[in-house]
């Protein structure tokens, strides 16, 4: 299902950018960041892995069935030497025989099964809590993406903020430069106050262009935490007046916070429980370990070619 929201999210994302800019509130900015920033996704594949391996240990205690067989074929059967026990006199002292024929055909099929295991048992457990730590550990990043969004946003508000005023200051000291400039000219002014007011008009220019290129800065940024294309167009459609005067965002500062609702108490938490089970672990190592096995196989023999005599069963337990 996330997958799918995450799908529809990036191609709303495409299509937008190639119609025209994406509108963003503070909260789309910080929604969006939370469901498809690079970090969560990141936080996505481990939480997955994490799952995957949970499968992964509990296969360890199912039965596992072995299916195997062979074909072996003697091209020189073995020649093996023995005393001549049998021979009257005048035979030779040994005897030359062949134990054994030149095919073989073999099929067998084992039952591995894990009894009893204490270091399994607690590992089973600490892949869950490992699960658990890496659900947690995804919602820290979703909710780190949302603060990383929210603070990208308010410092392109806050650089084009900077900028206007800094750029509405400009037109005012070009106008009283002009006049100083005359007054100098007419000798009712310093030359000095008039150098004064150049260089703050050079200054007010500066600090105009340096937000301006924080904005660019800040706009990146907040492309990047939300997880877009660095050339996708956003457009803010939430005033920084606005934002700072939310009386929601206010009664924040009144609000108890809950530790254990907390994902950085929870993930200490589970960390904690984490260092209990491989001291669990470490005495488990000490316990017996118990496997059973059940095996059958059958062999077909010949002398010109394979399976030229019956099927002779063996079985075997333990």
């Amino acid at each position: 299902m996330r997958t799918l929201i995450l799908c529809l999210t990036l191609s709303a994302a495409a299509a937008a950018s190639a119609q025209g800019p994406v509108s963003l509130s503070l909260k789309q900015a910080m929604d969006m960041a939370a469901l498809q920033s690079y970090q969560v996704q990141a936080g996505e594949l481990s939480a997955e892995k994490a799952r995957a391996r949970v499968k992964e240990v509990l296969a360890i205690g199912l039965p596992q069935i072995e299916a195997t067989g062979g074909l072996n074929n003697y091209i020189d059967v073995p020649t093996s030497v023995i005393p001549n026990f049998f021979g009257g006199p005048g035979a030779p002292e040994t005897l030359e025989v062949q134990f054994g024929i030149p095919w073989t055909v073999t099929g067998a099929v084992q039952l591995n099964q894990l009894l009893f295991d204490g270091s399994y048992l607690v590992g089973l457990a600490a892949t869950k809590e490992l699960k658990v730590q890496s659900d947690q550990q995804l919602e820290q990043s979703r909710a780190d993406a949302r603060v990383q969004a929210a603070k990208a946003y308010m410092g392109v508000l806050a650089a084009r903020e900077g900028a206007r005023l800094s750029a509405d200051g400009v037109p005012v000291l070009e106008k009283s430069l002009k006049e100083a400039e005359a007054m100098v000219q007419a000798g009712f002014m310093e030359n000095t106050d008039s150098d004064r007011l150049s260089i703050a008009l050079a200054n007010a220019k500066d600090r105009a262009r340096s937000f301006a290129q924080q904005e660019r800065v800040a706009l990146a940024y907040l492309r990047l935490v939300l997880g877009v294309p660095a050339d996708t167009p956003i457009e803010l459609t939430e005033p920084l007046e606005t934002i700072v005067n939310d009386a929601d965002e206010k009664a924040l500062s009144n609000t108890t916070i809950d530790l254990n609702g907390q994902v950085d108490h929870q993930l200490a938490s589970t960390a904690v429980r984490l260092q209990t089970m491989d001291v669990r672990n470490q005495n488990a190592a000490y316990m017996p370990k118990l496997y059973g096995f059940f095996n059958h196989q059958r062999q077909s023999f010949g002398t010109d070619g394979p399976i030229e005599t019956d099927w002779f069963p063996a079985t075997l337990w333990g």
